[in-house]
């Protein structure tokens, strides 16, 4: 696979990256940006915050790059060190080749990508595909992981295939059917131009991983022993956020589960609550 795969063209490639690099320039708060080396190739890092502080790591989801966490990274980064991470294979700025899900190659990236930070353990932040990833790491690596923080998390909850048979005739309407979609993720809530322009800009310029993500045993989920937080959204078109309820709550009891009323696939104004389990010295269930 060449580097240039993942988008439908060189020109829409050129196009995301200087689009990206517009939003980075408008970062909320002082900001580092730079490279970890790793087998998957260079990882794209945002740095923000007190290095003195504790650190956390955000993942972003599919079809997505760090500049989503920019809502988000202006306030958590005034108690802690903030690293957002690009993920390699998606429309970021890391490596862009895409690895499979169903072996180590992301666990094993996630690690290096830690241990390039000269971290010994880190609080995780993951959305979708990002969760799962967080997710995966903490179940191989728990004595590394303080806390971890699934939004709408891939993994836990099936995949609802209806999502796509809708999908898939919308976007012959082109931009219209675009932000149509778009919405849909957003649980049909208001969305800012801003962000609506972004999204469908890259749903025409790349091309989003098409097989499913794997689902986590009971074993495997048992594993997260660490303080944990998962928010879904009651409307999520992509999950089975109910079916990520039951699962955590059989089985990581002392975990916080919340479904959002009303949310989608796309969680808003959830800063704050991430805010206070990370901060809170002693998480538990409410």
């Amino acid at each position: 696979m060449n580097n240039q795969t993942i988008y439908k063209s060189e020109a829409g490639r050129t196009e995301v990256r200087a689009t990206y690099d517009a939003l980075l320039a408008k970062w909320p708060v002082p900001s580092t940006q730079f490279t970890v080396a790793t087998r998957l190739g260079d990882t794209f890092v945002l740095q923000c915050g007190n290095y003195g502080r504790s650190p956390v790591l955000l993942l972003h989801g599919s079809s997505s790059n760090s500049a989503m966490w920019a809502a988000y990274a202006g306030e958590w980064s005034k108690t802690h060190c903030v690293y957002c991470i690009d993920i390699p294979g998606e429309p970021g700025k890391s490596a862009e080749k895409q690895y499979p899900l169903n072996g180590d190659s992301y666990v094993n990236w996630l690690d290096e990508v830690i241990c390039g930070l000269g971290l010994a353990t880190v609080a995780l932040v993951g959305i979708s595909l990002g969760g799962w990833m967080s997710a995966a790491y903490a179940i191989r690596h728990s004595q590394r992981v303080s806390k971890l923080v699934l939004l709408s998390p891939s993994g836990i909850g099936k995949q609802k295939a209806s999502f796509m048979l809708k999908a898939i005739p919308l976007l012959l309407l082109g931009e219209k059917g675009k932000e149509k979609i778009a919405r849909s993720l957003y649980g049909n809530k208001s969305i800012s131009k801003e962000s609506m322009q972004y999204i469908t800009f890259i749903s025409k310029h790349f091309k989003p991983r098409t097989g499913k993500i794997p689902l986590f045993s009971d074993e495997q989920l048992r594993q997260l022993t660490m303080p944990l937080l998962c928010i879904a959204g009651e409307r999520d078109v992509m999950l089975n956020s109910a079916q990520t309820a039951e699962r955590v709550h059989a089985l990581l009891p002392n975990a916080d589960m919340r479904v959002i009323s009303g949310a989608g696939h796309v969680l808003v104004n959830v800063a704050n609550d991430v805010a206070v389990f990370l901060n809170d010295a002693a998480p538990c269930k409410k």
